[in-house]
This record gives C-alpha cells, structure tokens and sequence, in this order.
C-alpha cells in the first residue's frame, strides 16, 4: 500500500476567552478546512466582564499564547492542549489528533495567563498572572516545581528546540532563562534561579523566541512595547545583548528565520498624519521584515557580509517607518493578534483579530491567500496560535483503534492521565517511585511466534537462569528442580562471601608490611641528619 504524500497544514486556535472558540486544521495551498476540534463553549457574559477588568492594559494582556500543539514522534502520536472552558473558568482542553472532541478536560490548581510545551511533549510550562512558573511532567501529571520567576503577570513562554531551557516573559520589563535541570533539581532548601536574567526592556514584554541549536549555544529574541526587539546571547556569563532594533511603534509579535537571516517583527502602525482628526480611528497594524546581514563593499571592493543591529556594541539600529522596500513591510486594516514563520514552505502566516489568517509569501509578502472564519452570528475571536505541522497519520482516526498500536496504528500518548498535579514533588519522591513516581513511556514490539518466557528473562551476569518447568510437568518435580537451583546460588555466594574475607585478610598484611617499611625509611633519613 503506497504511503500518503506528505502534506503540510495550519494549525489555528482562537483565544481562550472567545465566546466561540475554535480550533482548525487547514490546507494553507487550497484553504480548504481539514479538521477542526470541538472545544467547551465560554459564557459571552463571564469572557466580557473579564476583559473590561483588563481594559488599561489591553495592549500587554490580550491575545497571549494559551494553546500549545506537539506533533507526533518515537512511534506515538501527536496532542494539543489549550485553555478554556464553559462559564471561561480556565481549564485546561486536551485533544487528540484522533477525534474532534476533547480527550479530557484538566483543572490547573492555579489560573493560568500562558502555556507553552516542549517539542518533544515531556513537559509542559504553565505562567500566571501573579508572575508564577508552573513545571508539570505531561506523561504523569506531576507538578514538578513552581518557581516566583517575576512580580508581575507571565506574558510568554517558549521552550528551547532540545527541551533543556525555559525563557519567560513578563508584564515587569524582565526576559528570564531557566535551566530545566536546574528546575527538575529543585527543592526548598534549593530554590531555582534563573540561568540567565534579561534585564534591557522598559516596558511589559509581549513575545519571546528562542533560536534554533542546543542550550545554551542558541540565542533569544524579545519584543517589548518599548518599541524594540533585542537580541541575545546566553552562551556567555553573563548573558550578552547582541543587537537592539528601534521601531516607530510597539512590537507585539516576532517570527524569528530559523538559520537567523532575518526576522519579522508585528505591531500597531502608526496613525497617518494627514488622516482627519473628525474620522474615527481605524486599527491598523504593520509588518515589518529586518534583515540580520547586509552587504558592503571593504577596502578592496570586495562585497561582504556584516551582522546588523549594533554588533555586540550597545548600538540601536533605528526601523524608521518608511524605512521598508518592497517585500519588507506588510500593512493590513486590522489588529494583528499571532505571527507564526513556517519551517517548511516560504510563507508566513498573520492571525488577526477579526479570526481572518493572512498567508504571505516570501520574499515578496504578497498576500498568496486568506483564510476566512466560517459565517456565523458569533464571531469566533481572535487567532492568537499559529503553527505548521505534517499532516498527522493518525488525523481523524477512532480513537480506540488509534489507542490499541497494533496493525500499525499510531497509538496515542498518555496526557496526565490522573489530572494536573497540585502540590510539588520533590526530586527525592520522584525517584523513590510509587504513585508519585516518574511515568516512563515505553513500546513493547509484537510477539514473535514461538517466543518462550525464559527468554524474557534476563539473569544477572554469573548467575544461572531460573529453570521454568513445562506447564504438564509435577508439581513436586518443579518444587524440586526450583530449590536444588537455590540451594546451588547458596552455596556460590557463600564461596564469594569467603573468598573475600580472604582477601581482606592479605590486604591488611600488605598494609601493615607497607606503614612498618615507611617507618623504617623515615627513621633512618631522621638518623643520618
């Protein structure tokens, strides 16, 4: 049977306090909606009163990032989590690519502003509004720390690509990174502190990513309402700032290049001076591409490249407004509310306010297509999640053949199957096992015919096997065999036990034989001055 072609598709989800949220996958190419995930609807009145208590710092507070997506790898499938709930109470939605219905519905112990997972699904990372780090371990449930990471409300969050660094964003002007062993080693006596500390901003910072590389040789981006996006370089101690970008509006959203040629940075444009003050203002946003190297000539009229933005030296490079060619800046009419860089097409995706997505393509940022919300009398909400994913094997599948892995089906990933945990458990608990143990996922292969049980037995190195006798065989036979085996272990251990007093008993000679030697030729050197 010949193999699907491999198709890439967007994944989009609106916020978690839309009266209709919604959750679809698209084909970015055709528009065509793949699939699209049934989610428990909010109470128009609960999301409405509770943006009106956001009001004076609606520019920071709204459109976070409150839905997370892992593709599927290591044989199993892929999950999708999200804030949200009936009554806007904020639950935590977990979907499986198998069914449009939610898996299971979790309650955090705390409310949540932001979340974010690493690529790899082991763990998942929880911000509040009180500037708290949750660290839960999304195989178990555990809660593995919390972490006062900043004294004002978490805005972002963002893995890095191998899961080993967690950076943070905060209403408080900080970019913290953190170290994920550094948190899984952490206890009361040992508080957790930051890798590395991001202090440059002045105002709230609203996006954080991180570079492509390991930790701690990949670098940071941050925007901030401070109209700047800043640069850095953890791999130093301490953490050095590389370039600083100066824009002539607030930066809400960035898209970092994965090789770092170049980023895009969204924000509210600014408004035109000729537009009559009698006319209602319009929401406008910009997009604007700024490249990281630029070409020159040196002494020898050689054309080279240099980094922009500074060097390293402190230096602000300055985005002026009508500094944009073509195919460097993108306007549109509305409220950009995500921004998200595809890794396997040249486009790049704009969710807006209005649950419109904008597909550009690059370089030129042309508008190639636009998705449209589907008609209906409520408006979904704002798109604040944006990514491209291949298209899952296991995409509309039963969950129940899904769940069992057997005729190659992808079976699925156990998502905190017990719920969030609410009390963290020390590292010492963790190891020690039991019901708040670690959960290790494993797949065992299908059976071969023929295969014994003693050859899932596997004896320790100098021991011999247990003898397992035929199920026909008497019982006094099998007593028998099963205690003449034990009595031969006996009486092996008792010949080591043996053995090393023996040697115990030498070694004590040659110590003894070594310090009388040392004596001698210590008096005699004392002597012979």
């Amino acid at each position: 049977m010949a193999s699907a072609p491999l198709t890439e598709l967007l994944l989009s989800s609106t916020t978690a306090s839309s009266p209709l949220p919604t959750v679809s996958l698209h084909n970015p190419l055709t528009g065509a909606l793949v699939y699209s995930f049934r989610s428990p609807v909010a109470s128009t009145s609960t999301a409405t009163a509770r943006v009106g208590k956001e009001d004076k710092d609606k520019q920071s507070l709204e459109n976070r990032r409150t839905f997370a997506a892992v593709e599927g790898r290591d044989g199993c499938g892929g999950f999708l989590m999200g804030l949200g709930g009936k009554e806007g109470r904020s639950g935590l939605n977990v979907w499986s690519f198998t069914r449009e219905t939610t898996q299971h519905r979790l309650i955090p112990p705390v409310r949540l502003s932001t979340i974010a997972l690493s690529r790899d699904g082991v763990y998942m990372a929880g911000g509040t509004p009180d500037g708290r780090i949750l660290l839960w371990e999304v195989s178990s449930g555990t809660l593995l720390v919390t972490v006062d990471a900043h004294y004002r409300s978490i805005s972002a969050l963002a893995f890095s690509d191998d899961g080993a660094a967690l950076v943070s964003g905060s209403e408080d002007a900080g970019v913290s990174v953190w170290s994920v062993g550094r948190l899984l080693n952490a206890s009361p006596m040992n508080p957790p502190t930051p890798y590395a500390t991001l202090s440059d901003h002045t105002l709230p910072v609203t996006d954080v990513c991180v570079g492509l590389g390991s930790f701690p040789r990949c670098r940071v981006m941050s925007a901030s309402l401070d109209s700047t996006v800043k640069i850095w370089d953890i791999s130093t101690s301490p953490a050095s700032l590389l370039s600083t970008f100066s824009f002539p509006h607030p930066i809400t959203h960035i898209a970092f290049d994965s090789l770092e040629r170049y980023f895009f940075a969204a924000g509210p444009a600014s408004p035109s001076p000729s537009s009559s003050n009698a006319e209602a203002p319009t929401a406008s946003s910009r997009i604007v591409r700024v490249n990281l190297y630029r070409k020159r000539k040196d002494e020898f009229g050689i054309e080279v490249a240099e980094p922009v933005g500074g060097s390293g030296r402190g230096e602000v490079e300055r985005v002026g407004e009508g500094a944009g060619k073509e195919g460097e800046v993108y306007e549109v009419a509305d409220t950009i509310t995500s921004l998200h860089l595809s890794p396997h097409s040249p486009s790049l995706y704009v969710g807006l306010a209005s649950s419109a997505i904008h597909v550009l393509s690059l370089p030129s940022l042309l508008p190639s297509r636009i998705l449209a919300p589907p008609p209906s009398s409520t408006s979904p909400g704002a798109i604040t999640f944006l990514q491209t994913l291949i298209r899952p094997p296991e995409l509309g599948a039963s969950a129940s053949s899904s769940g069992s892995g057997i005729g190659g089906e992808v079976p699925l990933r156990p998502v905190m199957p017990q719920g969030m945990g609410r009390t963290v458990v020390v590292p010492e608990e963790r190891e020690r096992g039991g019901p708040k143990g670690r959960v290790v996922e494993m797949r065992i292969g299908a059976a071969r015919s023929g295969l014994r049980l003693d050859e899932l037995i596997c004896p320790a190195r100098g021991l011999a096997p247990l003898s397992l006798a035929p199920v026909g065989a008497s019982s006094g036979a099998a007593a028998g065999g099963a205690t003449g085996a034990l009595e031969k272990e006996r009486n092996r251990a008792n010949e080591l036990e043996r053995e090393v007093e023996v040697l115990k008993r030498e070694l004590g000679r040659a110590v003894s034989v070594n310090e009388g030697m040392w004596k001698k030729v210590v008096e005699g050197a004392l002597d012979r001055r």
